[in-house]
Parts: structure tokens; sequence; C-alpha cells
């Protein structure tokens, strides 16, 4: 009877041995659960940030080429505005088409 005992404690040892390594693996495949859905959720956290960053990078091509584009233009309006003035400066130094060399001397004969 002590052996059949023995046999039945020792199967009763092992049983519980089971059902605590069980237990701890439960708890230890719930953490598992827990830390890959947080590395899922950093993965997907570090996607997003790369396809930011390759927005970003096509974002400051599109600004760098807006820059050129603007300085073209403002060259161009400058040169514009150059040309206006010069032209309105020539036109403020034209003379009246009955102001010629030799006129006045013309009018100061007629008088004398």
């Amino acid at each position: 009877m002590g052996s059949i005992l023995a046999f039945v404690g020792f199967l009763l040892q092992v049983g519980l041995t089971i059902g605590a390594i069980a237990f701890s693996h439960g708890g230890l495949n719930q953490r598992v659960r827990a830390v890959e859905e947080k590395v899922k959720d950093h993965n997907n956290l570090a996607t997003s940030v790369t396809r930011l960053e390759t927005e970003m990078e096509g974002v400051s091509r599109e600004i760098k080429g807006l820059r050129e584009d603007l300085k073209l233009v403002r060259n161009e309006l400058r040169g514009e505005m150059r040309y206006r003035a010069a032209e309105s400066s020539q036109r403020q130094q034209r003379r009246s088409p009955y102001d010629f060399q030799g006129a006045r001397e013309w009018i100061d004969e007629d008088q004398q």
C-alpha cells in the first residue's frame, strides 16, 4: 500500500509540476503576445516614419524647385523693370520734334 501511495504521490507531484509549468507557460505566452503587439506597433510606427521621411524629401525637392523658379522670375522682373526704367528715362530725355540743333539760332536770327 505504501508503494501505491508513493506512486500516487509521485503522479500528483508530476501533475502539479506540469500544471505549474502550464500555468507559467500561459503567463509567459501572454507576455510574449504583449511584446509581439508592441513590436507590431513599433514596426507600424517605423514604417510610418519612413514614409513621412520620403514625403518630406519630395516636398524638399519641390520647395527647392520653387525657389529656383522664384529666382528666375525675380531676375526676369528685375530685368524688365530696369528696361522699363531706362525706357521711361529715355522718354523723359526725348526732346520735342521741334527741338533740333540750330533751332534756337534760327529763332534768334528772326528776332534780330
